[in-house]
């Protein structure tokens, strides 16, 4: 089967790269459009010998937390009825509708009737408590939401939403439910698992500058506004004011670094600020004791993935894709939003109860393990290709 994969930003989205590399080979030639500036344009690639990477041209404008991709719309209709024409796509599948690359496959179906479309969403953005943390983009997004953001999704053949509580909010706002399918982002449990066993607790302790006896605080993430990584750094100056041995490792980079370091000025070396990490980040998941994300808005977060494969409660924010993972008392605590004590309480109660972090740890591995490997999330979307 010849399938046409659109990414819909610079950054490589799992639900396209990541589903396009765990689909089987032989039974897959997949074409990746990938919107690109200039610098990149020449640069196209084999992914692997049956994922084709293909740069297009676009535009990327800054806006709030996040980053517009504004492609060249005559140069990717263009590409798409090439690929369409030489028979390199029987199903076109693309990402976020609030991405203008969402309406190109919509000129390409009205054209050429035969070919289905699907589409993959980790949000409905304006829809119930999402949130840029930003009321101009709050607003703006729901306008779109409930104006053309409904008509490009009722385009598709199939929307695919990440999470349950996704599906719940596409059926209120008028999203037919034979369309709707659940399927989440996979994530690749044997590489998690054997890298795990490569780590060294002792000399990852001693390179971050973690005593023994300390307990470890992890946040992996953005360091922008809606992520709230302010809350994670009272709550460790409360656990110090508590006695406890406790540090703090904020992994990640953003706007907010450096207010976030003068918060955490007055506690000194008990947080840490590594900037952004890639395979590194592993390391960090190894030696904490805790992971946190105590978000204002999110969609089904890899980082809350990796922390259980990793074995680690979780404390996170009542939201969105995140009760899909964390069950409350299971695989870790969810926080009401706007209930900042909890997270203080929450993270006493695991960080002074080895065997019952140790316990809801293991617990949160099982959960994502059975649930979101790769090998599962895949023989769903072969399922869905094949209904199409």
């Amino acid at each position: 089967m010849n399938l046409c994969f659109i990414n819909p930003s610079k950054s490589r989205r799992p639900e396209i790269y990541g589903l396009a590399e765990n689909l089987p080979k032989k039974k897959y030639n997949i074409t990746i459009l990938q919107p690109s500036d200039k610098v990149e344009i020449h640069h196209d690639f084999y992914l692997r010998e049956n994922i084709f990477v293909k740069h297009v041209p676009s535009f990327f404008i800054s806006l709030s937390n996040s980053v517009v991709t504004v492609p060249v719309f005559q140069k990717w209709i263009k590409e798409l009825f090439n690929i369409v024409r030489l028979g390199k796509a029987d199903l076109i599948h693309v990402c976020d509708y609030e991405y203008l690359t969402s309406i190109l496959p919509i000129f390409i179906k009205r054209k050429c009737r035969k070919i289905p479309a699907i589409i993959v969403n980790d949000a409905l953005i304006g829809v119930g408590n999402y949130s840029f943390g930003s009321l101009p983009m709050n607003f703006l997004s729901k306008i779109y939401t409930y104006g053309l953001g409904i008509e490009v999704l009722n385009n598709y053949d199939k929307i695919i939403l990440l999470y349950s509580e996704l599906a719940k909010q596409a059926k209120r706002i008028g999203i037919p439910e034979s369309k709707i399918e659940v399927i989440p982002n996979g994530i690749n449990v044997e590489k998690i698992f054997n890298i795990q066993k490569r780590l060294n607790t002792k000399s990852i302790r001693e390179k971050y500058g973690i005593n023994e006896d300390e307990k470890v605080i992890l946040y992996v993430g953005r360091l922008v506004k809606m992520k709230r990584v302010e809350i994670i750094i009272r709550t460790i100056k409360k656990l110090l004011e508590r006695k406890l041995k406790v540090k703090g490792l904020i992994v990640g980079d953003g706007p907010q670094r450096a207010s976030l370091r003068k918060m955490a000025y007055p506690i000194g070396t008990h947080i840490k600020f590594t900037g952004y990490l890639s395979e590194e980040r592993f390391e960090c998941y190894h030696i904490a004791d805790l992971f946190m994300l105590p978000s204002i808005s999110e969609g089904l977060p890899t980082v809350l993935l990796e922390a259980a494969l990793f074995g680690l409660p979780i404390i996170a924010t009542n939201i969105h894709g995140i009760p899909d993972i964390v069950i409350h008392g299971k695989t870790g605590f969810l926080v009401s939003i706007w209930n900042y004590d909890q997270y203080i309480e929450y993270a006493e109660h695991l960080l002074t109860n080895q065997y019952l972090a140790k316990e809801i740890g293991e617990n949160a591995r099982k959960h994502v393990a059975s649930n979101f490997s790769w090998n599962k999330v895949v023989k769903k979307y072969e399922q869905v290709y094949n209904e199409c």
